[in-house]
């Protein structure tokens, strides 16, 4: 439908100029004139038409497309494992699934609508000046060698650019949600020149290439439609030997006008190839969003024991986890303790499922525990952040986090949190809206949603890390007094450093420098 209604609506157009020039040719019989006049708004008519057809199907084409890629794009970065996408900046991710599926959107829309359509009336139009009068056909192929060198010039030239701005742009962004997020410590330093003249110097490198853009295209767009005008010249000097060659006056006329016609075309293609470069720069982005498509064990755990064998990790090159042993029974809780940066919170995440790529083994049941499917390993693990992240919306919501409980469960697994007497005070109860990062509820109150949400699954494995490290010794006593007895019958593991903390488990390990060190047996004895 949309090839078809480009080629006719293509074809209509260059109809009207041949009609004109058989309309002038008729003026002897002016009563022909009339029909001609009826035949041209006909023609325009439905070469509008078509030319609506083509446009609608194109840009519904296009967004189609866009949501597709843009679906496939936000899945493929949940798909990845948690630390492949903590080196990823955040703003070029956002940036790729929004501005570069924008311009593969465009790209697509506009290579239907008129990538068919302009190419059809090129071909169309020489077919036409071919009919007219040869030597008009001859200087329209002349003049389109030197258009598609140039069209080719300015593509290689604005490559670079592209590529380049599409980097920064994600630059910005990330610059632009770091100060969001992070504003109360600009504040407290005193930072915000600072940060705007650090701004000011990405959004000057982004203007840069836009300038250079520019400059390319202020550049070739013009040439290419002055060589058009210049072919219009050769046609009227090559006018008088057409009329000695028995050429009539109107097909002269129909010469020039479609030579006039072609300038549409040869112009978009000197803005295509910034679609064309723009677009390809966006979908080459795309493609490089890893992409996790692992092949998962079909057999569950026997069991709730994790066994871990000669575990190390690395990031960037550094050893975080330094070849730890360790066996966690079923139903046993143990607590990591230790300095800053010692390993704990990595170990917490290896033995989670979050971290795939580390040496050695750590088995839940007797399976590799990445080779368990995100989805069994999310119902057997129950993970309690040190900062939980509490999402824009309502309560229920974010106990529920699309997993599909009802009421009754969100409510229950809220009554085990005690939080369920605090969230009845609210007017819309379970479905009143948090703010975003749950920024109007107390630590304490964004903890306990944060368990509701963890508890909620019954899950046979709590890991905990340093849940209460933010929390008042009131908040804390309370939050501890609360969770121990919903600990029975679970293997747990947490970190912390606060002794109240550390009473919950039975053995205590202490971490330093990536390794792993009985501390005390029966701590709360």
């Amino acid at each position: 439908m949309v090839l078809i209604s480009g080629i006719l609506s293509s074809y209509l157009t260059i109809l009207v100029p041949v009609f004109i020039g058989d309309a002038i040719d008729s003026v002897p019989r002016y009563y022909k004139i009339f029909d001609y006049i009826i035949l041209i708004l006909i023609v325009s008519s439905l070469s509008s038409l078509f030319g609506f057809i083509l446009e609608y199907y194109s840009s519904k084409t296009g967004n189609i497309f866009a949501r597709r890629i843009r679906d496939m794009s936000f899945k493929r970065v949940l798909s990845n494992s948690y630390d492949k996408l903590e080196n990823q900046d955040s703003g070029d991710l956002l940036s790729r699934i929004t501005m570069d599926v924008d311009a593969s959107r465009r790209f697509v829309t506009i290579s239907i609508s008129n990538l068919f359509s302009t190419t059809a009336l090129l071909f169309i139009a020489l077919y036409e000046l071919t009919r007219i009068y040869y030597l008009f056909s001859i200087i329209f192929l002349i003049v389109m060698v030197p258009t598609i060198y140039l069209t080719f010039k300015m593509q290689r030239m604005q490559r670079g650019y592209w590529r380049s701005l599409r980097k920064k742009y994600g630059n910005m962004n990330s610059k632009i949600g770091e100060n969001i997020s992070g504003m109360r410590v600009v504040r407290s330093f005193n930072a915000e020149d600072f940060e705007i003249k650090s701004f000011k110097d990405k959004t000057q490198d982004y203007f840069s290439d836009y300038v250079g853009i520019a400059a390319v295209r202020s550049f070739y767009t013009p040439l290419l439609a002055a060589i058009i005008s210049i072919s219009i010249g050769f046609i009227i000097i090559t006018s008088g030997i057409s009329s000695a060659a028995g050429i009539p006056i109107g097909s002269i006329v129909a010469a020039i006008n479609i030579f006039t016609l072609v300038l549409r075309p040869v112009r978009f293609y000197g803005r295509y190839i910034s679609f064309y470069e723009n677009g390809m720069a966006s979908l080459e982005r795309l493609s490089e969003i890893d992409y996790s498509n692992e092949n998962y064990s079909k057999k569950e755990p026997t069991g709730y024991d994790i066994i871990i064998e000669n575990l190390s990790f690395f990031r960037n090159n550094k050893k975080i986890i330094n070849n730890i042993s360790l066996n966690i029974h079923e139903n046993e809780h143990i607590a990591l303790t230790g300095g800053t940066a010692s390993g704990k919170t990595t170990f917490l995440n290896l033995i989670s499922g979050l971290y795939k790529n580390y040496d050695g083994s750590i088995r839940l049941g007797g399976i590799e525990i990445r080779d368990i499917s995100p989805g069994l390993l999310r119902r057997i693990i129950g993970i309690i952040p040190q900062n939980p992240f509490i999402f824009s919306g309502s309560i229920f919501y974010n106990i529920d986090f699309g997993r599909g409980y009802s009421l009754s469960q969100v409510i229950n697994a809220a009554r085990l949190a005690k939080i369920d007497d605090f969230i009845e005070t609210l007017p819309d109860k379970y479905n009143t809206v948090i703010g975003e990062h749950g920024i109007n509820l107390s630590g304490g109150q964004r903890q306990r949603i944060a368990l509701a949400r963890a508890l909620i699954g019954d899950p046979k494995i709590l890991v905990m890390d340093d849940f209460t490290s933010s929390l008042d010794i009131v908040t804390e006593e309370e939050l501890i007094n609360d969770i121990r007895p919903l600990l029975d019958g679970k293997t747990v593991v947490i970190s912390g450093y606060k002794k109240k903390t550390l009473e919950l488990a039975d053995d205590v390990y202490y971490m330093s420098n990536g390794a792993l060190l009985p501390v005390e047996s029966g701590v709360n004895e």
